[in-house]
Order: C-alpha cells, then structure tokens, then sequence
C-alpha cells in the first residue's frame, strides 16, 4: 500500500449536501451559485443525489422539534458509519442514501442536546414596504434600527451566524446593533455593503447605489467593471459614494455626516443639485405628475431646504429660487422657461 497516494475524493452525495448546506447560508456569493450550478449539471449522478438531499431534508423541520428514539437509531447508524473503512463506507453511502444523509443531518441536530446548530442555520425572513410619500422606522429582532424611506421594500434574513438586508428598491438608514458573532450586511443591485460598526444609509436607484456613512465605517464589495476579482472600498464618516450595476465605483464627496439621510427629519436638501435630478427627487414623494418642459431647463442648479410632506412649499418658491414658470395644468406640474414680456416700442 503506497501511503503517499491521494486520498479517494468525496462522494457526489456528500458534495450534493455541502452544496446544499451552503446554498442554504444567505452570504452564499453569485460566483458560488455559478459554480454549484456547473457542478449540478457535470454528471446526471450530481443532480440524482442533490434532489435526494432536498427530499430528505424536507422532513428536517418537523423531526427537529420533536426528536425521537428513531432519530436516535440515526444517530447510532452515523458514529458506526464514521467509524467502518472509507472504502466500505463510500461503498454503502452509495448504495442507501437516504439513511446516511438522515444519520448525518440527526448527528449534526443532536450532537448540542440544544438543536444550537439547527438554530445556526434557521433563517427567519420578514418584509417590509413603504408606500409614496410615507417612512418606517423597524426595530429589528438584533436591536439594529432601520429607517424606510418612501417607496422602499427590504427583505430581512436573521440567522444564528448572520444578519442580511436585501434592498429591492429605495432607500434605508441603519444604525447597527453591535454583534460581532453575528455581521450585518445590506445587498444592492450587485454589490454587498458590510458593517464595521455604524450608522449609514444605502439608496438603490434604477443603475446605480448610492451609500453614504454618518458614523464608524461601512466596507462595499463590488464585482469588477472588468473580469477581475470583485473589489473592497471602505467608507469612512461624512463620505458618499456610488456603485453601478456594472461595477464602476465613484467616490463622490465628503458631506457633513448630519445631513445624511435628512428625509428622517421630514426634509429634502438640494445644494446645487440640476434641476432634473432635484425632480427625480421630488418624485419620490409627490404622486402627481411633474412635466419639464424644456429639457435645458434640467441642467439649472438648485439649491435650498423643503418639507417632502409640504412639496407645494417648493413649486411655489421655485420661481423665486431659479429662472423658471411653473403651471398646473389638468392635475399636472409643468416646468418651462418664464415668459419674457415684449419689448415696448421705441
């Protein structure tokens, strides 16, 4: 026997449960979804033995609550497994494949007497919404606060070794509970935002996400705009900064850490913001219709500070700010250029 030869590789059953214990893991990356997904269809034995493991598992919920003297018998199956040759082993982990998938998944439930690993891997998942002009402030289950903005709609995934914020649209400020066993992480479009202890919000527009920190630091992890590795910027108190859905990164400016996320206090804040983009933002919140009608008229600059619950506040004291007519019109807004009067006759 040549003690230097490799050791046999691991059975596509025992590759179909890795695969999904950690699909199962809300950290699970696209790239690793890629590759399980090439491993899948690699042998037609890889997808036989991974639909095995869905069907066994099913049954794991219930059975965990309410262990039993069979999940016992289990438990004795699996520690005399672990303990025949590999190659005996490999031979009947073939040949009865739901019953060493079961011991194993029974071993791994009871080994505590607590069900702590089950718990590790339970995800609970709750949503929330806000409709058009309206804001939420949500005490999570760790102690984080999150703040809505209007027209947002998340996917909280808390789990024993994890916490997860999926941004589906709008925008969020956290300020974080500090649990270093448990790290907090925000997903927008194509990019992973970690927290190192702070306080920051994240807007997801229609291509690009724009994250700025007020306190402590955030790390954002990008894909590359290339086929590189995906890259790390950190963000530090008062920066802003941007990320498109192709992965280019643009650090914007440094603001005063107050003013993030001034919609918390019921106020819009233009600082020579184009005219267009201070619309966009105005529509967050106004559910009429608002018509621009020269396109030149977007790229004015429009500073000031409005209460997004009183917006006719900023139609009526847009004339005075910047130079531009604005008319209601059949339940619509319309932007244009101010009428000049005709010159008097000489």
């Amino acid at each position: 026997m040549n003690d230097s030869s490799p050791p046999s590789g691991p059975t596509a059953a025992e590759d179909a449960l890795r695969w999904f214990l950690r699909l199962r893991e809300p950290d699970c990356s696209a790239e690793e979804t890629r590759l399980f997904e090439q491993w899948l269809t690699a042998a037609p034995a890889h997808r036989t033995e991974y639909l095995t493991v869905q069907a066994t598992w099913k049954h794991l919920d219930a059975v965990a609550t309410r262990p039993s003297p069979e999940l016992q018998r289990h438990l004795a199956q699996a520690m005399t497994m672990h303990a025949k040759p590999q190659k005996e082993h490999q031979r009947e982990h073939r040949s009865r494949v739901i019953g060493p998938l079961t011991a194993l998944a029974a071993m791994l439930l009871l080994v505590s007497g607590t069900l702590w690993w089950w718990s590790s891997f339970a995800v609970t998942e709750s949503t929330y919404r806000t409709a058009k002009g309206m804001h939420q402030t949500v005490s999570l289950s760790d102690g984080t606060i999150m703040d809505l903005n209007t027209d947002s709609h998340v996917t909280v995934r808390m789990w024993g070794r994890g916490r997860q914020v999926i941004l589906h649209t709008g925008e969020a400020y956290f300020t974080i509970a500090n649990d270093t066993a448990r790290p907090f992480e925000v997903v927008a479009l194509n990019g992973r935002i970690h927290d190192i202890g702070t306080q920051f919000s994240v807007y997801r527009q229609a291509e690009r996400v724009l994250v700025a920190v007020e306190s402590g630091a955030i790390d954002v992890t990008v894909p590359s705009s290339g086929h590189g590795p995906s890259q790390a910027h950190i963000l530090s108190p008062g920066e802003r900064a941007t990320y498109t859905t192709t992965g280019e990164w643009s650090q914007l400016d440094q603001v005063d850490p107050r003013r993030i996320a001034a919609w918390r206090q019921g106020t819009l804040r233009f600082e020579r913001m184009p005219l267009i983009d201070a619309i966009r933002e105005v529509e967050r919140y106004w559910t009429g219709r608002i018509l621009l009608a020269d396109p030149a008229l977007g790229t004015i600059s429009v500073s000031g500070v409005f209460n997004h619950h009183d917006l006719a506040e900023f139609f009526t004291a847009l004339p005075t700010i910047i130079p531009v007519q604005v008319t209601r019109r059949d339940g619509a807004i319309i932007l244009s250029a101010p009428l000049i009067p005709p010159a008097r006759p000489q």
